[in-house]
């Protein structure tokens, strides 16, 4: 376990080795921010009810730009890049290095990932939250959601890994993930409300969406953040729908990757 931790913390602390490199990376965060907010007032402008009471497919304005705010920085948390450090390992072979130390590899990447992530959410998701809650002046309720939305976010990290990591280890049998990676890049964006709200899909839309993991990663935590403080049994049922999503996903990741081993060849050296 103290080698899985060491992992953690030098990931960590490896984000915070160039500062320009944050500091530029949480301007363009409150940029990104910004454009947002004003794009979306303008589009609940030309709402009936205007900014202050119009409605688009139930939500208010301040209920969407909380949303797609907040959808972005989430982005950056749970974007580990997990996939293109094994591309990368593969093709330098460097990978194999791994297999010769008394380490589970895929507990190795899941430490340098939450490493990662810590390191996000510190740099990148806080920042990021200042700007939309202290300065645009967003709001939200305070009750049961704030802890079904940490728990789901919790979940959401778990999933964007998993999914991650399917993709690396896609790597063992194609040596490249490049075009696979933008692939699983796209279908997230689309199918999880990432983009926008699922709300505003149509209802054929989402009623597939609704029986695959996607939506869970994002949609289910910020709906549940947007909503009312007050419990709800539907976030109950979304939180444990999510559950089974993370077991069975690290199933079939787990199974996936111990088959793919056999097909590894590395080139490098």
């Amino acid at each position: 376990m103290s080698g899985y931790r060491m992992v953690i913390a030098n990931q960590l602390k490896s984000t915070f080795t160039y500062r320009a490199h944050v500091l530029f990376q949480i301007l363009a965060s409150a940029a990104a921010i910004a454009i947002q907010y004003f794009l979306w007032r303008a589009v609940y402008s030309a709402v009936e009810g205007g900014v202050d009471s119009g409605l688009i497919r139930g939500m208010s304005f301040n209920q969407t730009f909380l949303y797609v705010s907040l959808a972005a920085t989430m982005g950056v948390l749970m974007r580990t890049w997990i996939d293109w450090e094994i591309n990368g390992q593969i093709r330098s072979g460097d990978i194999v290095m791994f297999f010769f130390k008394p380490v589970d590899y895929h507990a190795l990447m899941f430490s340098s990932a939450i490493g990662f992530m810590a390191g996000n959410f510190l740099t990148i998701t806080v920042p990021g939250a200042l700007v939309i809650f202290l300065v645009l002046g967003a709001k939200v309720a305070l009750g049961w959601n704030l802890l079904f939305f940490a728990l789901t976010l919790i979940g959401s990290c778990l999933l964007s890994f998993l999914f991650d990591f399917f993709i690396g280890t896609t790597c063992f049998w194609t040596q490249s993930i490049w075009g696979i990676s933008a692939a699983k890049e796209v279908v997230i964006l689309f199918l999880s409300g990432a983009l926008i709200p699922l709300q505003f899909y149509p209802d054929g839309f989402m009623s597939v969406a609704r029986w695959l993991p996607f939506p869970y990663m994002y949609n289910l935590p910020l709906t549940i953040l947007t909503g009312t403080g007050a419990f709800s049994a539907d976030w109950v049922r979304g939180t444990l729908i999510q559950l089974f999503w993370v077991v069975a996903v690290f199933l079939f990741v787990r199974g996936y990757y111990r088959f793919s081993l056999r097909k590894l060849v590395v080139n490098g050296g």
